[in-house]
């Protein structure tokens, strides 16, 4: 009886774990911190993740209000190759790449760094994620949820 017990709970145990992997990860804007000289930094974040070695992700923000000044790679994405297009005013397409994946939870990917144009218009200014793609180190696609920020 006792083993069938625990076989029980052991199957729902693994049920609910490849449950939780199967959603993917969730990338979502954290909280703005403002930073000297009337620049802000915008940290984008990703809920969790198991060897991720590519990152694709276009971000549209309010250039009425917000210069894009740079963005700054995280200890987490430290080993990841980044590059960031930013020909476009108003627009970012992020692109990160790796031979070896990455893993963890809740962590920033990058750090984004802009100028604040016009303080009385920036209460009004926004950022958003418009879209992500992710890649495993085995070069399949994770599935990925964008959220508003957190």
């Amino acid at each position: 009886m006792k083993t069938k017990a625990l076989s029980i709970v052991i199957t729902i145990t693994i049920f609910f774990f490849s449950l939780s992997l199967g959603w993917g990860a969730e990338i979502y804007i954290s909280s703005v911190k403002a930073g000297a000289k009337g620049d802000i930094e915008i940290p984008i974040m990703i809920d969790q993740i198991n060897k991720l070695a590519g990152v694709r992700l276009i971000l549209r923000y309010d250039p009425k209000a917000l210069i894009f000044k740079k963005g700054i790679k995280t200890k987490y994405s430290d080993p990841l190759i980044c590059v960031i297009n930013s020909k476009k005013i108003g627009k970012l397409i992020i692109v990160m790449a790796g031979a070896k994946g990455i893993s963890g939870k809740h962590f920033p990917l990058i750090k984004l760094i802009f100028k604040i144009k016009d303080k009385k218009g920036f209460q009004n200014s926004w950022i958003r994620i418009i879209e992500a793609q992710l890649v495993s180190e085995d070069l399949k696609a994770i599935k990925c949820k964008i959220s508003d920020t957190r």
